[in-house]
């Protein structure tokens, strides 16, 4: 606020007061008392000044002024009141006057001014003139021809203001300064507490920093004006950063600048002079000052403002952000064989930093709909252990995803391969063949699957009447199941036996041959072999062993067999003596006899395998040799069988072989 002081009445209370103090024994005892005077706190500094004669010292130091009067012992000195660039450089000494008798102060309500009325104040020659609306009277424009016209006095704010008199002795007359609150510090509690239910309370005081400026208020144009700007830090914690820049005119030389804290520059700028101050880090309970000496070039008023900042204070709240990490990973075979049975294992893990609650867990194939594992805590596993079956060869892929209170987490597939072994048979032999012959027979196993055939066994049944034959040569009647041990067949291999046997059966002989082995299928395979059956008959004659009495019957046996592998039908047997014995009887079969033969009835037929054992008893009727002859026809097969047999027949006194004669056997087999 600017109080403005006018006319010249309160200096004559004042000069009174100062010549009371100064010049007590010669002051009249009928003398009025000098008036008090009261300065409202705000009020802004009053310049003095005396007329040439007067000894009035003017000390202005900064605009926390201390005005110093000094009086003389002479009474006589009067002095008024001037504007502060007419004062004299050489002051006189003052003369003393009486104070008026009545002194009035005023204070307006919007802080515009402050009158002091006299009787005499329309008369003063010398007015006092303080703020920005208090303009030259006629009597002083002369004093002020050098100012810019109407140029207003700047006047800044009286914060800070200090108003003292003093007598020349050094006595304090009246002070009177404003009244600054001291600032309200904020009361914080510095502790960090953290409750129970997770709510963190953190408290942060920030600095607090007070700038003071002082300095004059009024500077002659020409001369230097020293300015103290103090920062001063009466909080509890350090100010980081601390900065302060002025601006000024470019007319306003700056005679020296200073500080005892930080960095001090200068800097162009467009109104002129930017003016800066880096304090940086002012701790706590710390001062900084920095001197500032200007000297204005012209008469003009400028304003010296000061901007400060300083480092935002920060309060940093911590806060742990907890969410869990649901992972899925499947551990398994990449690889399977068709059949095999496995452990997939499903590995739902959180690795995450907060736990999981509801956890739900698919497998498909598996757990197509899903298994809920319930709550997982921050570093824990769960286990899941599927067990799977091949059973289709191909790519089967294993999917599995997990969800975490209805939002899915991770997905994670696994792709496996089951392979099988696929095998074909191949059978190979003569397509025809005739009966009764040996038969080779050559099979092949091919694997075309993707994996090795374990455990592989051939089976083969032979046609019926076949007999196996081994590797000694021997023939197995009766056995047509027969079976081989491979063991193993690669994939893309191929392995090959072969084994032989004697087909009996007339017609087609069907070979049938069934492979197996592990994780394959089963596969069979067939071969047909046309056999062409054939009667083979055999005649065989047995005669009787040694010579014969001519009153002995000899005995002939004839035998027919059919070893061949088709029945032989209609088949004639007939047996034919020499002359000199007949047939007599006959066993096996009727027969007929007519002198030298026995004829038997044709034998139908006889099967593979089939023998007839017919006998003819014949009786000699003179010593000597004499043969016996066998014969077979059948048409069916054609054939003719002749054996013939010789014996010797001789008497009780016959010695001499020589009486034998010879046997004639005619064609329709008689003798004679």
């Amino acid at each position: 606020m600017t109080r403005k002081l006018t006319i010249s009445g309160a200096i004559l209370v004042m000069v009174g007061l100062l010549a009371t103090f100064g010049s007590a024994d010669d002051a009249s005892s009928s003398a009025p008392a000098p008036a008090e005077i009261t300065i409202p706190q705000s009020a802004v500094p009053i310049v003095l000044t005396k007329k040439e004669q007067a000894e009035t010292e003017v000390v202005e130091d900064e605009t926390t002024s201390v005005l110093t009067v000094n009086t003389s012992e002479s009474e006589s000195d009067a002095f008024v009141l001037q504007p502060s660039e007419s004062l004299p450089e050489e002051p006189a000494e003052p003369t003393l006057f009486a104070p008026p008798a009545e002194l009035t102060i005023e204070e307006s309500q919007d802080a515009e001014a402050l009158t002091l009325d006299s009787p005499d104040s329309g008369s003063d020659e010398f007015p006092l003139v303080s703020g920005p609306v208090a303009q030259p009277t006629s009597d002083t424009v002369d004093a002020f021809d050098t100012l810019e016209e109407q140029a207003p006095i700047v006047t800044p704010e009286s914060e800070g203001l200090e108003f003292q008199i003093t007598s020349n002795d050094g006595t304090t007359l009246a002070t009177q300064a404003p009244v600054i609150p001291e600032p309200v510090q904020p009361t914080f509690d510095p502790v960090e507490e953290l409750s129970d239910n997770g709510i963190q309370t953190s408290v942060v005081q920030a600095p607090q920093i007070s700038i003071v400026s002082k300095g004059p208020k009024v500077i002659r144009a020409g001369e230097i004006g020293e300015y103290l700007i103090t920062a001063t830090n009466s909080g509890t914690t350090s100010a980081e950063d601390l900065f302060l820049v002025t601006h000024l005119p470019e007319w306003v030389a700056i005679s020296a600048t200073s500080s005892d804290f930080g960095e001090v520059d200068q800097l162009p700028s467009a109104e002129g002079v930017q003016l800066q101050w880096l304090v940086g880090v002012l701790g706590a309970g710390e001062t900084a000052t920095w001197r500032v000496k200007l000297a204005p070039e012209k008469n003009r008023p400028f304003a010296m403002d000061i901007k400060w900042t300083i480092q935002p204070q920060t309060i940093v709240n911590p806060i742990d952000v907890i969410q869990p990490n649901i992972q899925l990973s499947l551990d398994g075979p990449d690889v399977m064989t068709y059949g095999d049975t496995k452990i997939i294992e499903v590995r739902v893990s959180n690795t995450g930093n907060g736990d999981a609650e509801d956890v739900v867990l698919k497998i498909n194939p598996g757990i197509e709909r899903g298994q809920s594992i319930g709550a997982l805590p921050v570093g824990a596993s769960k286990v899941v252990e599927l067990e799977l079956t091949a059973e289709q060869p191909g790519f089967m892929e294993i999917d599995a995803s997990v969800a975490v209170a209805g939002k899915q987490h991770d997905e994670q597939s696994l792709e496996i391969q089951i392979r099988r072994p696929e095998l074909k048979i191949a059978v190979s032999g003569p397509s025809k063949k005739f009966a009764g012959n040996p038969v080779t027979y050559r099979i092949e196993i091919a694997n075309t699957g993707d994996t090795v055939a374990k455990d592989v066994v051939v089976s083969a049944v032979l046609p019926v009447g076949a007999q196996y034959k081994n590797s000694a040569d021997e023939l197995l009647a009766g056995k047509r199941n027969l079976s081989w041990k491979i063991g193993t067949v690669e994939a893309a291999s191929t392995r090959a036996f072969e084994f032989s046997c004697v087909l009996m059966q007339d017609g087609q002989n069907q070979l049938s041959v069934r492979i197996e082995a592990a994780a394959a299928e089963s596969r069979t395979g067939q071969f047909n072999t046309q056999v062409t059956g054939v009667a083979d008959l055999k005649l065989s004659v047995n005669d009787p062993p040694g010579p014969k009495m001519l009153d002995e019957l000899a005995v002939y046996e004839i035998k027919v067999m059919n070893r061949g592998t088709k029945t032989a039908t209609n088949i004639e047997v007939v047996g034919q003596f020499g002359y000199g014995i007949e047939p007599v009887k006959t066993e096996g079969r009727r027969a007929e006899l007519i002198p030298g033969q026995a004829v038997f009835n044709p034998i139908d037929s006889l099967a593979p395998g089939q023998e007839v054992v017919l006998k003819v008893y014949g009786k000699a009727s003179k010593a000597g040799r004499h043969k016996f002859r066998a014969v077979v026809k059948s048409n069916n097969p054609e054939t003719s069988l002749v054996q013939e047999e010789m014996t010797w027949f001789h008497d009780a006194d016959q010695t001499d072989e020589s009486a034998d004669g010879p046997v004639i056997l005619t064609a329709d087999g008689a003798g004679q």
